[in-house]
């Protein structure tokens, strides 16, 4: 009896051993440090979504931990440099043996706050018909909620925010002969050629100009409409440029050089300490709202421009007014999560300007 006890509790014992190794195997996991050909994928989905240089070589080192951070950061996920099943699934892996990655169900209703491939999806379509003004990111957060409920809105649906069977049939099926405003609209990245009826982040970026320069009293929706083409047109017709209301390079060029906008932010002569000012070394790096993929306002909700500089809070406390010799007077009104200890972020208003300022050891000077 004793015996027969004995080989129940060893089996038993064992099939609990073999679950938790099955679960285990379900479970995705590239971290610093691991070799082999999980980590050899990883490094090849971030090569080809130009996250990572190089060759796939199957050892996650600094660089591969790097990457993985910066895909996070711009998937909305927490940069932690380890590629876990929701990081993987985003980067566009495929489990085999399946996976605990839950960020979403397979099918049923999707909500606010979830990520993934049908997200994305949904947000394809939301940018098609002109309801999302950003690029898809898989990730289901206020932008996406509020698009959702403006098309629920135009359909004559229940306005949740919330995108279940009905909501998504009706985006599936959307008439392009609906009469929808956006409904031919492009997305225009920042940078690019704009053109009547195009939406997304280049648009907004160029009317947070025309509303500084004056041409445009409406607020900056990301939306190349009527009223916009106008501001577009009366600006060029006043820079001796061809008032076509199409914003193309030579319009980008008038609109960065224009004396409103460059009067005050012109690099200041001196390189002396201002009265009162405390030196502090720093690592600064350049950034602007012309980068690809990024975000158009600072984390305390500024339009991002000339002027603002990201920070370590800890370090340099957000508000915090400072001057840097060769460019001028900034304040600490954006964050990173490569930004810590003594790093900074300098805001130009082109990609060129930062990429010319490169990287560079400073003195610069804190207003207490």
């Amino acid at each position: 009896m004793g015996k027969k006890l004995l080989v129940c509790f060893l089996t038993i014992t064992f099939s609990v051993l073999m679950a938790q190794v099955c679960l285990a195997k379900s479970a995705f996991l590239v971290k610093e440090g691991m070799r082999g050909a999980q980590v050899r994928e990883v490094q090849e989905l971030l090569i080809s979504k130009g996250f990572l240089q190089g060759e796939a070589d199957g050892v996650c080192g600094a660089a591969t931990v790097a990457a993985i951070k910066k895909f996070q950061e711009q998937a909305g996920l927490e940069p932690d440099g380890i590629c876990g099943d929701e990081t993987y699934a985003m980067l566009g892996g495929h489990m085999s043996g399946g996976s605990n990655f839950s960020a979403e169900a397979a099918s049923g209703a999707l909500k606010p706050g979830m990520k993934g491939d049908r997200v994305r999806a949904m947000q394809e379509l939301l940018l098609k018909h002109g309801y999302l003004l950003a690029q898809p990111d898989g990730s289901y957060g206020p932008r996406t909620e509020e698009a959702v409920r403006k098309f629920q809105q135009d359909v004559g649906l229940a306005v949740d925010g919330i995108c279940g069977a009905e909501t998504l049939s009706r985006l599936e099926n959307r008439d392009s002969s609906a009469g929808n405003a956006h409904e031919h609209s492009a997305y225009a990245a920042t940078g690019t050629v704009l053109k009547p009826g195009m939406h997304g982040d280049g648009v907004t970026l160029v009317q947070q100009y025309l509303i500084d320069l004056g041409y445009l009293n409406d607020a900056a929706d990301g939306l190349y409409g009527p009223k916009t083409v106008a501001a577009v047109k009366r600006f060029q017709a006043d820079n001796g440029l061809v008032a076509d209301g199409i914003c193309g390079s030579a319009t980008y060029a008038a609109l960065q050089v224009s004396p409103k906008t460059t009067e005050a932010a012109a690099p200041p002569q001196t390189t002396t300490a201002p009265e009162g000012g405390r030196v502090v070394y720093v690592e600064a790096s350049a950034y602007s709202p012309m980068d690809p993929g990024m975000n158009l306002h600072t984390a305390t909700g500024k339009f991002l421009r000339r002027g603002i500089i990201a920070v370590d809070p800890s370090f340099i406390p957000l508000g915090t007014r400072v001057f840097i010799p060769g460019y001028g007077d900034a304040t600490a009104d954006d964050i990173g999560y490569a930004i810590k200890g003594n790093r900074i972020d300098i805001a130009f208003d082109t990609h060129e300007e930062a990429l010319l300022f490169g990287r560079r050891s400073l003195e610069i000077y804190i207003y207490d």
